[in-house]
């Protein structure tokens, strides 16, 4: 069976009749290895008999939905604690500056591959498609897994914010409402069904919905901040916003508390590589998914940035932080500033809505990640993860699996704070860890391999750069969640994030050894992006 044919889906979105119309008139990029004369007529026979997920998203709908992933006004609110206690808002505000500038340059890295390769995989085909042929079934394998994994904590862990939202919201009328934690757990067990039922049967609404969601977050925000900064007084000083570094205790130093700080920044500057795994929901994908990967990183830390400030002179009095009993302490402190526990709860209520659309994102994510997966033979073919439904135009299967595992997954919050915070730490690391991996086999491989004719072209002493940047923040990250979540140093705080990960990508190496090795075969890339080649010519659009 051809490399093809073992992918059910069209990778780069062209109809039936793009890949029956393919003909010898076409050529794929400079420096790529197939042409498209190398598809023979059974792999295009063979492709062509399948369905393919339609293009669900206008190029605004698929910004809107990644930078809801993304979730930085809402979850820059939530940080305020951990800001208080570790750094203060310094190590906040200037985190964010780092942790995104960094970001940035990675994704520019990130961004230049996707216009070479738009497909379903993301990062996990530019690394089959950047590796040496000796490594090409090891290096697709790990990275794929750990992107993946990384992207399915994302929806753990924005699932139970979003469940923490709900008791939050109860908490603003009823400041004793204390719940036990499997209460919360119930709450986002349930939180899973509508969103698995909006990602079947609401799909063709899902980037509206995004598109909402972004208006109320950022613009409902941002309201609410006018508000609290006219009418809270006194403002805090510049000084204690952008000087005063706070200890969560005497004996920390200066250093260590600051990248206690820089956590939380860290945590939200990953994930921005959704766009890609959404390359054949939109039009035109060389084009647009580096333009939309690297804005939405920029708009996410413009908003950190903005909404740090803004919460720093309005928290003059940090006790209303930390004594708050709300799940959500920022909700505390719009009440205490504004007298009005209605607007209270309309801030925790576009919060929560956040938190709900983000995980919803993530999940569709996820689904196609694995659905890429198993169509290479990550998973046993029998289990059809890779299957697209002819009704829907979408790997139902992929969805609910992954939202099956995402409900064991919750489970976690259950064990307490040290197993959720190791949840939350893998995540990130997982994702950064995939990105690091990728740059790297760009930088040993060299730019020369890039087509020239790419859509999204970075000048060579530019690209290296933004690589080398790019690989030397994503190195420090993984340092920074390595740290514990406070100090001094104890097993009660000590970081099982990291132990997490390291076990994840040991069990990850160990099965593509024992089982992956034998029935894992990695797409042919260079195929795919002939395909794509195709597909721009048809549509008129050209790179």
């Amino acid at each position: 069976m051809s490399d093809l044919h073992r992918h059910s889906i069209n990778p780069v979105g062209a109809d039936k009749a793009d890949i029956e119309s393919i003909g010898s008139d076409v050529k794929a990029p400079e420096n790529v290895g197939t042409t498209v004369e190398a598809i023979d007529a059974d792999d295009i026979a063979r492709l062509a008999e399948h369905d393919h997920v339609r293009k669900n998203f206008k190029w605004w709908e698929l910004i809107c939905c990644c930078f809801c992933m993304n979730n930085v006004p809402a979850v820059c609110s939530l940080l305020l604690y951990a800001a208080f206690t570790n750094g203060g808002i310094p190590a906040l505000l200037y985190g964010y500056i780092l942790a995104y500038t960094g970001a940035f340059l990675t994704a520019l890295a990130i961004a230049e591959l996707a216009s070479v390769i738009p497909t379903v995989g993301g990062v996990y085909h530019m690394a089959i498609w950047l590796a040496p042929p000796r490594w090409k079934g090891l290096a697709g394998w790990c990275v794929g897994l750990i992107n993946w994994v990384g992207w399915m904590f994302q929806v753990s862990s924005t699932c139970v914010l979003a469940a923490q939202g709900f008791v939050s919201f109860v908490q603003v009328f009823n400041n004793d409402y204390n719940p036990d934690k499997w209460v919360t757990y119930l709450i986002n067990l349930g939180i899973y069904l509508p969103m698995l039922l909006v990602n079947i049967w609401g799909i063709k609404w899902f980037g509206r919905i995004d598109t909402v969601v972004t208006v109320v977050q950022v613009f409902g925000i941002f309201a609410f901040l006018v508000a609290m900064l006219c009418k809270a007084h006194p403002l805090a000083s510049a000084y204690s916003v952008f000087a005063e570094v706070r200890y969560s205790d005497p004996v920390n130093s200066l250093g260590n508390t600051m990248m206690l700080g820089f956590l939380a920044p860290v945590t939200c500057a990953s994930g921005f590589d959704a766009a890609a795994h959404l390359a054949e929901e939109v039009k035109n994908p060389r084009k647009m998914v580096p333009r939309i990967m690297l804005l939405v990183v920029a708009m996410g830390g413009v908003c950190g940035i903005v909404v740090s400030l803004m919460l720093g002179f309005i928290a003059s009095d940090i006790t209303v932080i930390l004594e708050s009993s709300n799940y959500y302490p920022v909700v505390t402190l719009v009440y205490e500033t504004l007298h009005s526990k209605a607007g209270a709860a309309i801030y925790c209520f576009i919060i929560t809505l956040v938190a709900y659309n983000g995980t919803q994102g993530s999940l569709l994510v996820a689904s196609r990640q694995l659905m890429a997966l198993s169509a290479d033979g990550c998973f046993p073919r029998k289990w059809r993860l890779h299957e697209i439904s002819p009704r829907f135009q979408l790997p139902i299967i992929s969805l609910v699996v992954c939202c099956l595992l995402n409900m064991a997954a919750g489970a976690l919050y259950l064990s307490g704070s040290a197993g959720w915070n190791a949840l939350n730490v893998a995540c990130v690391a997982s994702f950064n860890l995939s990105y690091v991996i990728v740059v790297l086999l760009a930088v040993w491989r060299g730019r020369a391999r890039l087509p020239a004719d790419r859509a999204f072209k970075i000048p060579t002493s530019v690209g290296n750069f933004t690589d080398a940047a790019g690989i030397t923040y994503q190195l420090f990250s993984l340092v920074v969640l390595s740290f514990p979540s406070n100090l001094p140093f104890s097993l009660d705080v000590w970081n099982w994030g990291i132990v997490f990960e390291l076990g994840s990508i040991l069990a990850i190496w160990l099965i593509f050894h024992a089982w992956g090795r034998k029935r894992y075969e990695e797409i042919d890339i260079d195929k795919l992006i002939a395909i794509a080649d195709q597909r721009d010519a048809k549509e008129g659009t050209t790179h």
